[in-house]
């Protein structure tokens, strides 16, 4: 439904333009009607109208100035169709208004065909700068969805994957050319979702500000983070580093709205085939990421950290992450917490030790491998779900023990997780053998029947029902029968032997020794025991 507002200074004109339109066919609703400019104008701003139909000559802003302010004030932000209303005597001034966004012009006395067929126009030009702007929408949406895909590309190529710029262009509609790529990765304290498009608009304007001079610039938000890959001419190479900080700078000013928090860019080194380009990115994450090593730093190149002096096996044995795999196989929080901490106390140890982040990335690596490995076969979406959690919620690490606080936390979590859904899993199955055994007791019931009913193995479910139970399968039986021979015991006629038939027993000599070894009496004591009982209160 489009707005309308009518502007003329004859009321009858507006009455007439009332009557004689087709509002409600045409999804027309008028919103206003005025006497004067100025009013006009007033309603313009309150209103927000998609059309307006104003008389060329009125008190205070005739129409061409209504028009006039309209484009001053909103310029190509707002789409509005105007219909200029004149007389005869006014028709060459009319025609002056072609230069303004409007849709057609009518002679008074007005034509009720005429003027429905200009407030068709009307909405036929509205329908099409709409769609436009959808397809704009659209087109920037796909543009960003074939940029981030091409940054994931080459995240994940080696430098014999790319086959050349020519088909990576064409792949994913950049405009790569020949020179030096470079890597980046800025790091915020909140998501970057696609539902911040103000953000990401000034964004990127501040990227064509600060890099219009490159070939080409891709980025990819991800979580908390940016990704671009810069690619420009090998000469400009020399101006990269201050062309960076004044865009970091600029970045920090624009974020300033979102609160006060600190922004940090981590710097890949250039290269000069875009197949390297998967080293870069990752230097610019390893250079990000060791703000947690030289506290108070920023902005780190790759470039300017030293070499690593200890690796990740060096500073934590092979075997210790050996002995992550069962701790996670057996589901126990308490092991796993105890892990980590052992971990962490390695880190801290030998923190000095340090000289970048590589060492956390790869130690991040590893451990996402063992629990991917481990706990996949038990409940994959989650688990891949909570490592891209952890991936997100790592790069808000405020310190180097936090990293590691971080770590182990988002792991125990997993791990709490699965065991309740495995425990949720296993209950159903435990629930209909223990119903199936109170419904058969009296037959011959076995762990290998009830397992295969229910599609396990006798082993696992034997396993399983223990777990859940704190008795075996048998124990389990043997207690549901004797609580059974109880009740018989004390409420039938039945002879022992019948009673024992009756609650799957064949051999009454092995019913009444089972019975005497859970109650501490035979059956027949505890059946004197009853009657005597049931006589003595009789007396009383």
């Amino acid at each position: 439904m489009y707005k309308a507002i009518i502007a003329d200074d004859e009321n009858k004109i507006c009455q007439l333009i009332q009557v004689m339109g087709n509002w409600e066919e045409l999804g027309i609703e008028i919103v206003d009607v005025c006497h004067s400019g100025d009013d006009a104008w007033d309603s313009i701003q309150e209103k927000e109208p998609d059309i307006i139909l104003t008389d060329i000559r009125m008190p205070v802003y005739d129409g061409l100035q209504i028009i006039n302010k309209v484009n001053e004030k909103y310029g190509m932000s707002r789409n509005i169709c105007f219909i200029i209303i004149s007389g005869y005597a006014e028709f060459e001034y009319a025609r002056q208004a072609i230069q303004y966004n409007i849709v057609n012009y009518l002679l008074k006395p007005l034509d009720k065909n005429q003027l429905n067929d200009a407030l068709q126009k009307a909405c036929n030009s509205l329908n099409m700068k709409q769609q436009q702007v959808e397809n704009e929408i659209k087109l920037q949406e796909n543009r960003r969805f074939l940029q981030a895909g091409c940054v994931t590309a080459l995240q994940e190529m080696g430098i014999h994957d790319v086959s050349s710029v020519d088909d990576l262009n064409r792949q994913f509609c950049t405009s790569f050319e020949t020179g030096v790529y470079q890597g980046m990765f800025l790091n915020f304290p909140f998501s970057i979702s696609e539902s911040e498009n103000l953000f990401l608009k000034t964004f990127m304007e501040k990227v064509k500000t600060h890099f219009g001079f490159c070939h080409e610039v891709v980025l990819k938000s991800e979580g908390t983070g940016i990704y671009l890959v810069l690619n420009y001419r090998q000469e400009d190479q020399a101006i990269l580093p201050q062309v960076i900080q004044g865009f970091y700078k600029s970045i920090c000013e624009i974020a300033k709205t979102y609160g006060e928090f600190q922004i940090y860019l981590g710097i890949g080194r250039p290269v000069g085939e875009i197949g390297e380009m998967r080293r870069s990115l990752k230097e610019a994450e390893t250079a990000e990421l060791s703000r947690l090593i030289y506290e108070g730093k920023m902005l780190i190149s790759y470039g300017s950290l030293p070499g690593e002096t200890i690796g990740l096996y060096q500073l934590i044995p092979m075997k210790k992450f050996k002995d992550l795999e069962p701790v996670l196989e057996k589901l126990n929080s308490f092991e796993v917490k105890k892990w980590f901490s052992d971990i962490t106390s390695l880190v801290e140890k030998n923190r000095g030790a340090l000289k970048n982040a590589e060492v956390l990335m790869d130690l991040k690596k590893v451990v996402a491998g063992i629990v991917r490995e481990v706990l996949s076969e038990l409940e994959d979406s989650l688990v891949e779900k909570s490592l891209q959690d952890l991936n997100v919620s790592l790069k808000q690490a405020s310190n180097l023990s936090n990293y590691l606080w971080i770590l182990k936390t988002k792991v125990v979590l997993l791990v709490d997780q699965i065991t309740e859904i495995v425990s949720q899993r296993e209950s159903h199955p435990i629930s209909a053998a223990k119903q199936y055994i109170q419904q058969n007791f009296s037959q011959p019931v076995t762990l290998t029947e009830v397992a295969e009913r229910l599609n396990f193995s006798s082993v696992y479910f034997g396993n399983m029902f223990k777990k859940h139970t704190g008795k075996s399968f048998n124990a389990y039986l043997t207690d549901v029968r004797m609580e059974n021979a109880k009740k018989l015991l004390k409420k039938s006629e039945n002879t022992i032997a019948e009673i024992a038939n009756m609650v799957g027993y064949q051999d009454v000599k092995y019913f009444s020794k089972t019975f005497k070894s859970i109650y501490g009496v035979k059956p027949t004591e505890y059946k004197k025991m009853l009657a005597s009982l049931h006589a003595h209160n009789l007396n009383i």
